[in-house]
């Protein structure tokens, strides 16, 4: 059985007698162990680790004993109590043992929680947990809200609303926010509105988000712009690890250069607009910009929009490619337009 990441909290609300074997995996670290706890917390109560009703076991443990997990799965308490055992950071290469747990589990065992990373649909513990009666599996990875969602959270915070571009700023926030900060800065959202019944505004958004961009993607940025291929190279090849964030790369790139086609199409040569756009663009910012306009075509300009947003529907169908890669090719394929 495979449930919807956004209908994974009605599902925990009722979850069905039979279901067992819980597999929650993806990239996005914060919102499996919300969901994680949530479920822990429904099937065994919110103090089970006291109660000893929680037990974690290292996977390493299982691949040297598997009857470490068999005698936790199957060992009846002795107040008859329900317990959550809990194995992290699973792979394929744990299919075998996975395998032996669902073909002889019982209606009386305990209940199995499995946490992993990214796992593509044709993972063999994707497969085997998706089409087993006992259990199901539950996918976590980048995605924005969508507008319904938007607006059930804001109704649930009481916030008014009625601008539309309102919403589809905090949609696109929604994508580059980690859950657990969207949820918090959404709460921010909610102090900042409970004296004031107007509906909110786009502005207001970007009063209370904290959006910032670090020096080292600022940097990232600018080399882009001004077709600096040598230091993107530079900028991945010394990135440590996996990008926590990869949409919030794609949209900041995305912003730099629609301010860069909104230049090349105002009739306004003053470029007063910059004043206005989020984050407000000023002094030696402004002159960077018109300095970058040289290195441009409108066409060109257009066609870097294209490639960053093909680059975003990449990263959320769950691409086998990792995000870093994706997006330095990218930005290396946008620094040869208009060569």
């Amino acid at each position: 059985m495979i449930i919807s990441d956004h209908k994974f909290q009605e599902f925990i609300n009722n979850i069905p007698f039979e279901k067992k074997v819980f597999l929650l995996h993806g990239t996005l670290n914060s919102k499996i162990w919300y969901f994680r706890k949530l479920l822990e917390n429904k099937l065994v109560g919110p103090k089970a680790l006291e109660q000893m009703k929680l037990v974690f076991i290292d996977r390493s443990l299982i691949h040297k004993d598997k009857n470490i997990l068999f005698n936790e799965i199957k060992t009846r308490s002795f107040f008859g109590d329900k317990k959550v055992i809990v194995v992290n950071d699973v792979t394929d290469k744990d299919s075998t043992f996975i395998k032996e747990i669902l073909e002889s589990f019982d209606p009386d065992d305990h209940y199995l929680i499995l946490t992993g990373g990214y796992l593509n649909q044709n993972s063999k513990i994707r497969k085997l947990v998706e089409t087993n009666l006992k259990s199901c599996s539950t996918g976590f990875y980048p995605s924005e809200l969508n507008e319904r969602d938007i607006k059930k959270q804001l109704e649930i915070y009481n916030i008014n609303f009625s601008d539309s571009s309102a919403i589809k700023k905090l949609r696109d926030l929604s994508s580059i926010y980690d859950f657990l900060e969207f949820k918090q800065e959404l709460k921010k959202l909610y102090l900042f509105k409970s004296s004031d019944k107007k509906p909110l505004t786009q502005e207001e958004i970007e009063n209370v988000f904290s959006l910032e961009i670090n020096s080292n993607e600022k940097k990232l940025f600018d080399f882009l712009l001004e077709k600096k291929e040598n230091f993107i190279a530079d900028f991945f090849s010394n990135y440590s690890g996996e990008i926590k964030n990869p949409n919030s790369f794609v949209l900041n790139a995305t912003n730099q250069f629609v301010v860069l086609h909104r230049m090349f199409t105002t009739e306004d040569k003053s470029y007063s607009f910059l004043k206005k756009v989020w984050p407000p663009i000023l002094g030696k910012n402004r002159e960077k910009f018109i300095k970058n306009m040289k290195l441009w075509r409108k066409s060109s300009i257009e066609e870097a929009l294209f490639i960053l947003r093909e680059t975003e529907l990449k990263i959320r169908n769950n691409s086998k490619l990792s995000a870093k890669r994706i997006i330095s090719f990218a930005f290396l394929n946008i620094c040869l337009l208009n060569n």
